[in-house]
Parts: structure tokens; C-alpha cells; sequence
């Protein structure tokens, strides 16, 4: 694990592992790299590739400001990260909350990403998905954190999933949401207020980077036709949903083997300089 400072004052945590081609990882709503664990995306990418997982500002081992931010501020973020590594270019991946940064990351800085991986995403937060996120904030300003983490996981993962893993899931929401090293509540009240303001529609059009859009049949946060509309508006992207009881908002977790096979063909196609266009 290491740290950089950067320009703009704000300290990112990330791990950096494997060697080649760099690959950034951009984590879930309130959660830092180690979303990226349980479902061996880290271990799987770091066979091919050079992995940067980020901690974003307010989890992991990044600062916790306390002044209001924003996606722009999240964005100068990652660019920071790429100006103090010294990357030129990189394939971005993220992950739902990561994901809609992604987006207007490679909308800003086409000359950075050589590819897009959007995982669970979507394009603007309609009143469909600001009213869950209102409920989401509801339960974070107002319950213990061990509850709230408990109240979201009920979303985020598939019943099949809970049924079979209650004590995992219990496990997971002390990790992350109530443990030594888990974000403060405003670091999750911050990053949904993000969430219900999320609108890149006017940028998607303007994405060049090749770019994979994956999501889930059974997710419940965030359902898939919002993804598929993002592929859509995204001129060259592929989007491919997922099928099954496993393919949930936590489909890293529960289906991590289809995720990590479908990203790491699609990465080096990219490389090879032959990704498939079809949908």
C-alpha cells in the first residue's frame, strides 16, 4: 500500500500491483479499493496488467477533508494521481460511484484513457434512482454505521447471496462500513450527494475511448437498463449484462470469475488493438 501526495493537497491511498499495461481501479460508494478483493479482481488484472487501485478521497488511506466536494473534484483527483505517477495513459475501470467518475474522466481528458470498463453504472440520476439514494442517505445520517452498512448491503447484494452468506454479509458491512479502517459517515453522505446529482449525459457522446459496459440481470440498485442506455450513448462501446442469481450491484463479489474473464479479454483486445464491436 502507498500514498501520494497531491497538488491540490489531497492524499490518495492506492495499491499498485502486477506489471504492464496500467489498469486504475476506482471504487464503490464509500468504500476503498478492497471492494475490489473478494471477487479477485486485484489478483486476476495483476497477472496481465499494472493495477492502481485508488482509495478516493475519504476512505482507505486518502485524506478526509471535511470541506463539501464534488465529481469535479473527484475527477482533478485521479488526474492528480496520474500527473504524480507518471501516467501517461491508462486503462480506467470503475465500479458504480467509481464509474460515474470514469465517465467524466475519459469525457475530459480523452488523451488519458486508453480504455473504459463501466461496472453497474449509469448516465444521470433520474427520480427513480435519486429517491433510492434519498433513502440510502436517510438510513446513513441516521443509523449506526454497522446498521446502515447492513440496510445498503440489502440492495447492493442478491437474495441468494444473503440467504446462503448471512454471517458474510455481516461480515462485510462491519468491514466496511463499521471497521478501524471504514470511511466516516461523511464520507458516505458526501459520496451519495454525488450519486443524486450524477449527470454525464451531455458527455457520453464525446467518450472515444473503447469502452465495456457490464452489468447485472438481477441488480436491484442500479438496474440494467440504465447501463445499457450509457452503452448506447457511448460511440464505441460494448455492453454486455450479465445473467443469473449472481449477477447483482455486488456482481464483483458474487460473479467475480464472468467479471475479471470478461474485462481482462476485453483489456487486451484493446491492446492488441482489435476490441469486438458488437453489442
Amino acid at each position: 500500500m502507498a500514498v501520494v501526495d497531491l497538488a491540490n493537497g489531497v492524499t490518495l491511498g492506492y495499491e499498485s500491483l502486477g506489471s504492464g499495461q496500467p489498469v486504475v481501479l476506482l471504487p464503490g460508494t464509500g468504500v476503498d479499493h478492497q471492494i475490489f478483493a473478494p471477487g479477485g479482481q486485484l489478483q486476476a488484472l495483476a497477472e496481465h496488467f499494472h493495477v492502481i487501485a485508488v482509495d478516493p478521497r475519504g476512505t482507505g488511506q486518502s485524506s478526509r477533508p471535511t470541506e463539501t466536494y464534488g465529481s469535479r473534484e473527484l475527477v482533478s483527483d485521479l488526474l492528480g494521481l496520474f500527473d504524480a505517477l507518471q501516467l501517461e495513459r491508462a486503462h480506467v475501470v470503475g465500479l458504480s460511484f467509481g464509474s460515474t467518475i470514469a465517465q467524466h474522466f475519459a469525457a475530459d481528458y480523452p488523451d488519458r484513457v486508453n480504455a473504459l470498463v463501466l461496472y453497474n453504472t449509469w448516465g444521470r440520476t433520474d427520480e427513480y434512482l435519486r429517491r433510492m439514494f434519498e433513502i440510502w442517505r436517510y438510513f446513513t445520517a441516521t443509523a449506526e454505521p454497522l446498521d446502515y452498512g447492513r440496510f445498503i448491503l440489502w440492495w447492493i447484494l442478491s437474495a441468494g447471496f444473503i440467504n446462503e452468506n448471512p454471517q458474510v454479509v455481516d461480515g462485510i458491512a462491519a468491514e466496511s462500513f463499521a471497521g478501524p479502517g471504514a470511511a466516516p459517515r461523511e464520507t458516505h453522505l458526501q459520496q451519495l450527494d454525488i450519486n443524486m446529482t450524477h449527470d454525464a449525459s451531455g458527455k457520453l457522446g464525446t467518450i472515444r475511448a473503447p469502452t465495456l459496459v457490464l452489468a447485472g440481470e438481477v441488480d436491484r440498485t442500479v438496474p440494467s437498463s440504465y447501463a445499457e442506455a450509457v452503452g448506447k450513448s457511448i460511440p464505441s462501446a460494448i455492453t454486455h449484462i450479465l445473467t443469473g442469481p449472481t449477477s447483482s450491484h455486488g456482481m464483483v463479489i458474487e460473479a467475480g470469475g464472468e467479471v475479471n474473464e470478461h474485462t481482462i479479454s476485453f483489456l487486451q483486445a484493446v491492446d492488441e488493438g482489435a476490441p469486438s464491436r458488437s453489442r
